[in-house]
């Protein structure tokens, strides 16, 4: 293995180290008072961030399968039966499009808009800590070279699910 091979592999390793530790400090201080109800997959997660995305910046009124579908990469059949389970279980709600009332609009619950706050609370706690840890010098040269590795990989796949909702939240 090469020095960028070896560096390649330490970044990669690295960034996935902290991010899993960052997700379960965080699961730990969010979801230890209503474990049962907040236990989601990570494809459960991903939808519930695209539902928070879209209803919060380009679709107050709730978001369709079809979208959602299209901003995960599956088919609408699979977002169909996970939104089944998360409406059962309070995490979101349905309602009839006004404007056509064959369509069905995805919302996040009133519980989820509050635990996505939580969550979102945690990780910005758990984020000034470790900013004040390595000084705001150093935390501003990461953040930058972080934003700028973020930015050319949606500029080589701008259909990516993150990169979808990137575009939302600039």
């Amino acid at each position: 293995m090469n020095e960028s091979e070896a560096a390649g592999t330490r970044f990669w390793k690295a960034a996935f180290s902290l991010t899993d530790l960052m997700r379960d400090r965080c699961s730990y201080l969010v979801a230890a008072r209503d474990r049962e109800n907040w236990n989601l997959t990570i494809q459960q997660m991903r939808l519930l961030h695209a539902v928070y995305v879209k209803t919060s910046t380009v679709s107050p009124e709730g978001v369709m399968l079809k979208t959602i579908a299209e901003t995960l990469n599956v088919t609408s059949a699979a977002v169909c039966g996970m939104v089944e389970n998360m409406v059962q279980r309070g995490l979101l709600t349905r309602n009839r499009c006004e404007s056509n009332r064959r369509s069905v609009n995805i919302s996040l619950s009133e519980y989820s808009k509050k635990k996505i706050r939580e969550v979102e609370s945690a990780y910005t706690g758990i984020a000034v800590r470790m900013c004040r840890e390595i000084g705001m010098e150093e935390a501003e040269k990461i953040i930058g070279v972080l934003e700028a590795l973020a930015e050319k990989l949606v500029e080589e796949d701008p259909s990516s699910y993150q990169a979808k909702l990137l575009k939302h939240t600039r």
